[in-house]
């Protein structure tokens, strides 16, 4: 990649058009965080990033994750709650 981003640098293109031609011209951001321990965190790091940082889309990793699948579910049903539907496939 490094290699290509130099190639690209040194021709004034971007990588995706030294590649082929470019598949879209424009991607969906979104935000990327630890998932917080608690539900309530979860509602306010997930609600802050939606309401006042206009994310559409948030994912959410690692932390407390797989320890209890109890706790999972209590966790992901919070991220629903404060507005960012979680894909489930």
């Amino acid at each position: 990649m490094a290699l290509w981003d130099l190639r690209g640098k040194a021709e004034d293109r971007p990588v995706c058009e030294l590649l082929g031609t470019p598949c879209r011209d424009r991607v969906r951001a979104y935000a990327s965080t630890l998932m917080p321990d608690t539900e309530e965190e979860v509602r306010a790091v997930v609600g802050d990033l939606v309401a006042n940082r206009g994310f559409t889309a948030v994912k959410l990793g690692w932390g407390p994750l797989g320890q209890s699948a109890d706790h999972d579910l209590k966790l992901v049903s919070a991220a629903r709650d404060a507005g960012v539907p979680i894909p489930t496939s």
